[in-house]
């Protein structure tokens, strides 16, 4: 498999196009056909993850976290989960965000002042 860096390959635009095919999926459509093998390096990740959360709620946010965490080439950071408890903040989901923040705990992930 071909592993391509959304930065050095295309640019900051690439995260708008994600986002643009992200928002286009159905809820029962596969995430996986967006990225079509394409692997971004973690800090691309996060603002993928923080401009969904702003532009398109948290249904394709946590979409795509799901999607990362269970993609043998990423491993989630606390950026990728404060990304996500962010959304959820913002539509007033705090349990699910709590929730969130204990699987981060669960990971092994350390919260960092951000995070609280």
């Amino acid at each position: 498999r071909q592993v391509r860096d959304s930065q050095q390959s295309e640019g900051p635009d690439q995260i708008d196009k994600l986002i643009a095919k992200i928002l286009e999926l159905e809820l029962s459509d596969d995430v996986e056909t967006v990225f079509n093998d394409r692997i971004l390096k973690p800090s691309w990740l996060t603002e993928l993850l923080t401009r969904l959360g702003n532009r398109g709620g948290i249904a394709p946010t946590m979409k795509v976290f799901k999607w990362a965490q269970a993609h043998p080439e990423y491993t989630l950071n606390e950026f990728h989960y404060n990304s996500c408890m962010r959304a959820l903040g913002r539509e007033g989901r705090w349990r699910d965000a709590l929730q969130l923040f204990d699987m981060m705990r669960a990971a092994s992930v350390a919260p960092s002042v951000v995070t609280y």
